[in-house]
């Protein structure tokens, strides 16, 4: 008996030794496993932001490539208009020439015939020579925006579940569920954005062929009243629609903004420093440069700075 209590103490002492280590171990294995998924967690977030803003580069950069070809069309249109009237003018001109000198040949008595003049005012020269041929344009370069972005379940399903199991109620680690749930995306400040009519513009000019330098637009209203519309201003200089940012305008606000609503036909403006991160890269207007005959710029403000300013414009 006293035997078989031995051999079970010593059984008991080495199994417990080897049992605490796995124990252990284990124990170790677990906040390994967390801090790993803690920082997977992380990483997805980091993924899902930035995937949510580069969806918001490349629909601006999209919006930019079809305003930058509709006026290239507009400026190929003029440009080929324009030699066309040309073009008929120096056709003009060669069977002219030709006819003159057609006449001239006849003050030589010995090219003189009797049906020379009648010949002179028939002659009909050819100006195929000086046909212009007109290349079609290039069509517009499609542009791909996202498919599905963060909130929308094609994208967890397309984009993470090559890498785990999609969120589920069961519980690998206290506290974690494989994939945590995707973040969607949404705006910086939820503010109701109102599209405008004609394609979700306000603009001072009707269309991109009659725009001049300083006039002025919102692509978006804030806050639902477009007979009190509040946004981010664009102007168009140099050919071009460009988002204003605040450095520079900051040292003359209410000015810009009246000056900005009244050319939208407002009564007056109102500036709102709203710090808000650029989404694009803006330009800085100058003080006293806002309507001048030669519009400068002095500089940019880049994507990403928190540079913003919204323009607020009232009827009275």
């Amino acid at each position: 008996m006293k035997q078989c209590l031995d051999d079970t103490q010593r059984w008991g002492e080495t199994y417990n030794t080897q049992l605490g280590n796995k124990i252990t171990s284990c124990s170790d294995a677990v906040q390994k496993a967390a801090a790993t998924a803690r920082q997977c967690d992380a990483g997805q977030s980091s993924f899902e932001t930035a995937f949510c803003e580069y969806d918001i580069v490349l629909t601006g950069a999209c919006s930019a490539k079809t305003d930058c070809y509709k006026l290239a069309m507009i400026e190929r249109g003029k440009v080929q208009k324009d030699l066309q009237v040309k073009e008929a003018s120096e056709k003009i001109m060669w069977k002219s020439v030709k006819k003159v000198s057609c006449y001239l040949d006849m003050l030589d008595a010995t090219k003189v015939t009797p049906d020379g003049y009648e010949k002179c005012k028939s002659l009909d020269s050819s100006t195929t020579h000086l046909d212009l041929v007109f290349l079609p344009a290039v069509d517009e370069a499609m542009c791909e925006l996202v498919p599905a972005k963060p909130g929308q379940e094609v994208w967890a399903t397309g984009e993470l579940s090559g890498y785990a199991s999609l969120p589920t109620t069961q519980k690998w680690i206290e506290g974690f569920e494989g994939l945590k749930s995707v973040t969607p995306c949404t705006p910086d400040t939820p503010q109701a954005i109102v599209e405008l009519p004609q394609g979700g513009e306000m603009t001072s000019c009707k269309d991109m062929a009659s725009c001049k330098d300083w006039d002025v637009k919102f692509k978006t209203i804030i806050g639902g009243n477009p007979n009190q519309p509040k946004g981010e201003p664009w102007i168009w200089l140099n050919k071009g629609w460009r988002p204003v940012c605040g450095h520079y305008s900051w040292d003359n606000s209410r000015d810009q903004a009246e000056k900005f609503c009244k050319t939208l036909g407002f009564a007056k403006g109102l500036y709102h420093k709203t710090m808000h991160t650029l989404v694009a890269d803006s330009i800085r207007v100058k003080q006293g440069e806002w309507g001048t005959d030669e519009p400068k710029t002095t500089g940019m403000c880049r994507k990403g700075q928190n540079a913003g300013i919204e323009f607020e414009c009232e009827l009275k």
